[in-house]
């Protein structure tokens, strides 16, 4: 505000010198003194304008604070990819058969290959048929003081190839196991008996038995000499 001053005090002097500069003209001296208005005019508006940042009345004053924004690529981060469930695979456990329930395994035509009866007082049998429904052969099953288990190996048609029967004397300090194999229809073909622990001479002694289909008994194989 202060620099219009100069400005001012050179208009009036303009001014007054109107009447001792005969050769100006009086459209010149209009013009000037239009111009004296003019700059008065904005010299109110502008003690208006300093009055009101003085007084801080900016009631009829409307501000707009815009940041600049810069012209930047916003980075989008990757989007996390959730974690899938892991879902545990639902089985169901297999109830175990009960005691008094009869096992049966088949040949590959239907019919009966094995029957495991019910225990009864800690007793079983383990019976073989043939592809007639003949039986071939019984065996027994132990849970007293002592214990005899079976364990049964199958051929493809169904018929059982191997069986493993283990004895357990139970106060004694040896173990018996005994291999008896099979043809493809359940007939007995041979046996050998182990004992455990074993020596030499329990080695040396084993002895291969043959099944007599008469008797349906265990027969050692004789040497011909």
């Amino acid at each position: 505000m202060y620099k219009l001053y100069p400005l001012l005090l050179l208009l009036i002097s303009i001014a007054s010198c109107e009447s001792d500069n005969g050769n100006e003209t009086l459209e010149e001296l209009k013009a000037i003194r239009q111009e004296v208005a003019s700059l008065s005019d904005s010299i109110s508006v502008l003690k208006d304008s300093m009055q009101v940042l003085k007084t801080g009345d900016l009631k009829d004053t409307v501000i707009i604070d815009t940041p600049i924004k810069l012209n930047q690529t916003k980075v989008i981060p990757p989007a996390k990819e959730k974690p899938k469930p892991t879902t545990k695979p639902t089985t169901k456990p297999v109830a175990p058969k009960p005691a008094n329930e009869t096992i049966l395994h088949k040949y590959v035509n239907g019919a009966v290959s094995v029957e495991i009866t019910p225990w009864v007082n800690g007793e079983r049998n383990v019976i073989l048929y043939d592809l007639y429904g003949r039986e071939t052969i019984r065996m027994e099953e132990v849970r007293h003081s002592y214990t005899i288990s079976i364990d049964l190996e199958f051929a493809q048609n169904g018929s059982v190839s191997k069986a493993i029967v283990h004895t357990n004397p139970g106060a004694s300090m040896y173990w018996y196991e005994s291999e008896i194999t099979f043809d493809t229809t359940n007939g007995p073909t041979g046996k050998i008996d182990h004992q455990y622990p074993q020596s030499l001479d329990d080695i040396m002694n084993e002895k291969w038995q043959y099944w007599d289909k008469k008797t349906k008994t265990w027969k050692v194989q004789e040497v011909m000499e």
